[in-house]
């Protein structure tokens, strides 16, 4: 009996909603279109997740007192409704411009329902990232009987069928369910699981209505694409306004110059015209001017070829091709040109975007989910709102783009990105890519920063005061440790002050102690009450650690050619000494070594060439396995005169022989300075100079001597002498250049 008094109270509900719309649609609102992106794969991996909760063990929600969890039982599973998927994506799209129950018109969400549904019901959600984030929302375990009616329309028994909505605006995910009872007749759009559109919707909320271009000039027999009617939306959860598109345009023109038909304005005669433009409550005025062409079509100015050689991708080409040649002549005209404000070319498979330079006046580009390795938008200075995310992308320049207002460039492979020219940026989608650095402290308008999954291991945002959505974790940086500590200084950007809270690991000033081999996680106080979780990845282990402990110069001043000693202490795991010009290596005679109470005592003998104060040079030592120990560091004061010849044999220096050379200089044996192959500087070519080589191609900010580096003789620094090397190193018979 409860069962059916709760399906009448709602079909009462519905006639009441029903006669409500009929009295709101007589209000005048404006039909309007934007840019749409229906993730059809995302909103149907709900189903399973909402049936097994529905017939699982957890089904259950708080009574109205809160005293006591009311089980669900014998519930069956809701069938996936063609129907209702095609309104839940509507409404997830609807929500980007009206965030709530009502949709853009004012009316009820209930009015999206197809007629032969006698019980209805709908959860929204903005902002999740994935349906298991949603549905975790949605689930509400932790709230109290008030905060549950998400959780209670999802077990509401006598719901048979579901659809679910998901749509990216703006880079913005909106969500959807809607529940119903019986059933209505349609089908889904679904032919893949992502659909790029737009969405035409009435709205109430418009601002900045205008026309472009304003003005054209034509010759006679020549015709061009109406102007555009736009205006600017705000959308919700957003401070910022966004361009929309009127869907419904009524054209007239004055006199008989030109006429208006089927979308286009064609010059018919010599003269000037005025066509006005009704639409969004205004009426909008272009000015025509049409001078004598002779009948040819021809437009005016400079054109653009709409060849293989300007655009030379296929895909590119013939969108381009079909959406702004509007004569159909093969070229682009001026004023098609500048009558070309969107480019919408998403899951196109597009490998080259050549030709998008020509587009000066290009205010909105789209080319998320393509192959790109590369994209130059130098050529589009007015461009405003970028969507370039899931392709691969290493570099991206924005520094020409002054006027960008949301830059969604996520999941791509960028490992810098450059911002201080983007003063007018509002919101910032570089989540999945390789950057270990990021500064938006030019970017004060932020409202929204997306920057998780990269390779950070600081962010400040203190500037950002307007930031409402931000989003830093998890950011994972990999470090080599050697032994079982870490110089924290060599972060990028890292203030040690900021972090806090560190898992499987203790900080002592600068200096990190890792307490495991995996990985060390830590709190980092971003700025403006913000806080992101970011992770070290520890790429060696403890094992062969070595330690260097001590060094110093026998004399603090010498002059050149002298020979002077150096005594360092290490542990006994330590196998050699080097000593390095900052990443130099400097060659030396290594007169041996000491052990006592577990104590290793290093004495080497050196000279050197160049003059100069309080001269730094870093030391290391190595162990069999050539793993480093941390660098320590010594001075020394190299003066311009030049030491006399020894009269007698120096120790160790190789006079002491006639075959040997004069002197230990480090030029004595250019050989040893040039060694292909050797990327580290220690001397050797072994697996450490393969991974040091690998993070230097790969965009990591490490030292590597160049010189040694290219092992194929290409002239080039790239994977293939990291292949090259790998093999050699690996008993390859393979030849280092």
């Amino acid at each position: 009996m409860k069962k059916w008094m709760r399906i009448l109270c709602c079909l009462t509900l519905a006639l009441i909603l029903a006669l409500s719309q009929l009295a709101a649609l007589a209000e005048a609102v404006e039909a309007v279109s934007y840019p749409v992106e229906y993730r059809y794969d995302m909103a149907r991996a709900q189903l399973a997740m909402v049936n097994a909760f529905r017939t699982g063990e957890d089904a259950w929600a708080w009574n109205e007192s809160d005293t006591e969890k009311i089980y669900y039982a014998n519930l069956g599973e809701l069938v996936l409704d063609p129907a209702l998927e095609e309104v839940a994506m509507l409404r997830a799209a609807e929500l980007a411009v009206r965030y709530g129950h009502d949709r853009p018109d004012g009316t009820s969400c209930y009015t999206a329902y197809p007629s032969g549904y006698s019980a209805m019901g709908e959860n929204i959600a903005v902002g999740q990232w994935s349906a298991e984030e949603v549905f975790g929302d949605w689930l509400e375990e932790n709230d109290k009987y008030r905060g549950q009616g998400h959780r209670r329309n999802m077990l509401t028994d006598y719901y048979t069928s579901v659809g679910f909505g998901c749509v990216c605006v703006n880079g913005v995910y909106y969500w959807a369910q809607e529940f119903g009872l019986g059933g209505g007749s349609a089908k889904s759009r679904l032919t893949n699981p992502v659909l790029v559109g737009s969405l035409p919707s009435k709205i109430d909320n418009l601002s900045n209505v205008a026309v472009s271009p304003e003005a054209l000039t034509l010759k006679t027999g020549e015709s061009v694409a109406l102007p555009k009617v736009t205006a600017e939306a705000g959308l919700w959860q957003d401070y910022s306004m966004h361009p929309i598109t009127a869907a419904d345009v009524k054209w007239s023109a004055d006199g008989d110059a030109v006429t208006v038909a089927d979308g286009q304005v064609t010059a018919v005669k010599a003269g000037k015209a005025t066509l006005t433009a009704t639409a969004l409550g205004q009426e909008l005025k272009v000015t025509v001017t049409v001078t004598d062409g002779a009948g040819t079509s021809e437009p005016t100015g400079e054109q653009v070829e709409i060849s293989e050689a300007n655009f030379p991708d296929a895909a590119f080409h013939t969108y381009v091709a079909e959406k702004f040649d509007t004569d159909g002549n093969g070229k682009l005209s001026e004023s098609e040109i500048f009558a070309a404000r969107e480019i919408r070319v998403g899951n196109k498979g597009i490998s080259s975007m050549k030709g998008l330079e020509h587009f000066s006046n290009l205010n909105t580009l789209d080319c998320t989910g393509n192959a790109l390795t590369a994209l130059d938008l130098s050529g589009n200075p007015v461009l405003e709102y970028v969507w370039c995310g899931e392709n691969q992308l290493t570099a991206l320049d924005v520094s020409k783009n002054t006027a960008l207002i949301q830059l969604s460039c996520y999941s791509n492979r960028i490992s810098k990105l450059d911002l201080s020219n983007n003063a007018r940026l509002m919101k910032l989608f570089c989540y999945k890519n390789s950057m270990r650095s990021l500064d938006v402290s030019s970017n004060t308008g932020l409202i929204c920063l997306e920057c998780s999954s990269n390779h950070l291991t600081a962010l400040d945002v203190s500037k950002n005061t307007s930031l409402s959505t931000f989003s830093a974790s998890p950011c994972r940086y990999f470090v080599t440790i050697y032994g079982n500590q870490f110089d924290l200084a060599t972060l990028p950007g890292f203030d040690v002050s900021k972090a806090s809270d560190w898992k499987n690991g203790t900080v002592n000033g600068n200096i990190l102690t890792v307490a495991g081999d995996a990985e060390v996680s830590y709190q980092y106080d971003c700025g403006n009450g913000k806080s992101a979780e970011f992770i070290l990845k520890i790429a060696s282990s403890r094992m062969g650690w070595v330690e260097l402990n001590s060094v110093a110069f026998s004399d603090a001043v010498v002059a050149r050619q002298q020979q002077v000693t150096i005594t360092a202490a290490s542990n006994t795991g330590a196998t050699r000494l080097t000593m390095f010009n900052g990443t130099t290596p400097l060659q030396h005679w290594t007169e041996g070594y000491t052990d006592e109470g577990g104590v290793r005592t290093w004495k080497v003998t050196c000279a050197f060439d160049e003059p100069g104060e309080d001269q730094v040079f870093t030391f290391r030592v190595f162990d069999d396995n050539n793993v480093g120990s941390l660098t320590k560091t010594a001075a020394i004061t190299v003066t311009n005169e030049i030491a006399p010849e020894p009269t007698a044999t120096p120790t160790p220096a190789p006079t002491a022989e006639p075959t040997a050379e004069p002197t230990a200089a480090p030029t004595e044996e250019p050989a040893e300075e040039s060694k292909p192959g050797d990327i580290t500087g220690d001397g050797g070519v072994n697996i450490m100079d393969v991974i040091r080589l690998l993070k230097y191609v790969s965009g990591w900010s490490v030292n590597i001597c160049e010189e040694n580096a290219d092992v194929t003789g290409d002239g080039d620094i790239n994977i293939m002498d990291v292949i090259r090397l790998l093999k050699a190193v690996s008993g390859w018979d393979v030849q280092l250049n």
